[in-house]
């Protein structure tokens, strides 16, 4: 409150957004003047869309900055590309004389467009666009009514050019939607004066996110591609632009070291947990930097620049300006915004979409020709293309063994056919007694065979599939009541690779293979933000893996008391149980 304050005294008019995730900042806009605030609601009427923001005209870039932000959010790894064929073709029918600014379709529309089309006119894979479809039909559905619009609220339209300052309430959202609010504001500032090169020697933007954890965590950041997200993005390059970004934080340990790495003026508090004064003292640069911390009174703080003159921490000490204690407004000012359309409410759009369609089944048709001209399947091939859709996570020895007893180089030539016709993906894993080869169907395949899997499509690659696949049916061999891949953790936003009933109790299973950085968010999410999980086993391809997981879990001074309940196992153990010799 004091930092806005002395903003507004000392600089002169400046537009400064903030995002309020705890109603800290309720009664700015009745103290700092009505005329000049304005009080949005994120639940009560502010509508924000994929609109160019004003000025831009590469909609191609601007589609994809877009969809990296959703796709990251909503764990689309492999969808992001099928969501922006979407926009992009949307883009292309809404805009057939085209006009600066062109029409972006609005949310709703992409989803009617996602439920319209034939899934490989957008996607290379069937389970990329059923994922795409399922996330982001599930954003739309928890978002109510903020992304129902065609063109939304912009800080460059709404703030910079009447000249206003506003406080967004997000007091409402969940921490998923509050994050994807904050990083798709922080797009729309960076996005079109970085296009513009619109530098500037001077601030005339203030972005202030407060109780910005979720948004800012290292979770939060590697989520995107990249290692940073669009927060970070405007850290590191909006300076150059006018935009200057004020975070607050409650735990320093969990920030991203992008993030922290990229502020230039640090204020530091009494932390209250470890990890957080390790942070702050590693952020001051002081060998005594932890005690000096710990030993702020309320009120004191520590102020550092990061790339000053004066290579050490001042202590300070903030004037107290007591809490508001004015309710949530039963009203929250409006803005103008284009209400999203659907397909029936566009002249001519659906026509077009249907003839698109046509053109483009015509291009598929003769490229399946094409495929389907290729050499015959011997008996063996077609017989063991058989069995892996009856057995699909079965691993190739065991399929091989249902054959009878072909010599290894006819397995070889098998695979090798198959692998060469696009019908089936094979890959080598290394276990601790042995080698193994998987293998899964693609959708050619499937389609070869004129079926379908049993099995809904997981996020992970085929290796981590299998052994979530296997590990399920283990437990379903030892009695669970129930089991669960891709199980949601209840009372979190967090997911486990493997949840299984026992007795009325769920025991949660996490699959190693490739990447363990998140393997604390999901302790985490067991033990401390659900009280429901009983225990965690850990499955790893080998057990030598198991000490170095165990050391970063022990790292973690909040889940140190949790060790206890964790299980650790290696693959061959699910192997032998499912399939004993």
């Amino acid at each position: 409150m004091e930092l806005i304050q002395s903003i507004e005294m000392l600089a002169g008019f400046i537009a400064i957004l903030i995002l309020d995730f705890k109603g800290d900042f309720v009664d700015i806009p009745a103290r700092l003047g009505r005329d000049l605030w304005l009080h949005l609601s994120a639940t009560d009427g502010l509508r924000i869309a994929f609109d160019l923001p004003p000025g831009c005209k590469d909609h191609i870039s601007w589609i994809n900055q877009i969809t990296k932000v959703i796709s990251s959010h909503c764990d689309l790894q492999y969808g992001e590309g099928c969501l922006a064929s979407v926009l992009r073709l949307g883009t292309d029918l809404l805009n057939s004389n085209p006009v600066v600014p062109l029409t972006i379709p609005s949310p709703p529309l992409a989803l009617e467009l996602l439920q319209y089309l034939p899934w490989r006119l957008i996607a290379t894979k069937e389970a990329y666009w059923q994922s795409v479809l399922h996330r982001f039909s599930q954003l739309l559905g928890t978002s109510g009514n903020l992304l129902r619009a065609e063109k939304g609220f912009d800080p460059h339209t709404h703030l910079v050019a009447p000249r206003k300052c506003a406080v967004i309430d997000c007091t409402g959202l969940s921490p998923w939607l509050r994050a994807i609010l904050a990083n798709l504001m922080a797009l729309r500032l960076r996005f079109p004066r970085m296009t513009a090169r619109k530098v500037s020697s001077e601030t005339n933007f203030l972005y202030v996110i407060d109780e910005s954890d979720d948004a800012v965590s290292k979770h939060a950041c590697n989520l995107y591609p990249e290692g940073y997200n669009e927060i970070g993005s405007l850290l590191k390059q909006g300076r150059e632009f006018g935009i200057t970004v004020c975070l607050g934080m409650t735990s320093l340990g969990r920030c991203s070291q992008f993030i922290s790495s990229n502020v230039s003026y640090n204020i530091i508090l009494n932390q209250s947990d470890s990890a957080s004064a390790i942070a702050a003292a590693q952020t001051l640069l002081a060998p005594h930097g932890i005690q000096l911390i710990s030993s702020l009174e309320p009120g004191e703080c520590v102020f550092k620049e990061s790339m000053g003159k004066v290579p050490y921490g001042m202590l300070l000490k903030a004037h107290y300006i007591p809490p508001s204690e004015m309710l949530r407004p039963e009203k929250f000012d409006q803005l103008l915004f284009s209400p999203a359309r659907s397909m029936k409410d566009i002249p001519g759009f659906k026509d077009k979409l249907d003839e698109l369609i046509d053109k483009l089944r015509v291009v598929v048709l003769r490229q399946d020709r094409a495929k389907s001209a290729t050499s015959p399947l011997s008996k063996n091939e077609r017989t063991f293309l058989d069995l892996m859709s009856l057995y699909e996570y079965e691993p190739l020895y065991r399929i091989f063994a249902r054959m009878g007893n072909l010599s290894p180089a006819t397995q070889r030539s098998i695979i090798k056919k198959l692998i060469a016709r696009k019908l089936i993906n094979s890959e080598d894993i290394r276990t601790s007694k042995s080698n193994l080869r998987l293998g899964s169907l693609t959708d050619t395949g499937w389609d070869f065979l004129n079926k379908e899997s049993k099995y809904k499509p997981l996020r992970g690659k085929m290796i981590h599939t299998h052994i979530c696949r296997w590990k399920q049916a283990l437990d379903l061999k030892n009695g669970a009541e129930e089991s669960i891949c891709e199980f949601s953790i209840p009372g979190t936003n967090g997911s486990a690779d493997v949840g299984s009933k026992f007795k009325g109790v769920w025991h949660c299973t996490e699959v190693i293979v490739d990447c363990e950085s998140n393997i604390c968010d999901h302790v985490r999410d067991c033990f401390i933000n659900s009280s429901d999980i009983e225990s965690l086993t850990i499955v790893t391809l080998l057990k030598s893996e198991h000490k170095h997981i165990r050391d970063r879990i022990m790292s973690n001074s909040q889940l140190i008391f949790h060790i206890n309940r964790i299980r650790w196992m290696v693959v061959d153990k699910i192997i032998r149980g499912l399939w004993p010799k």
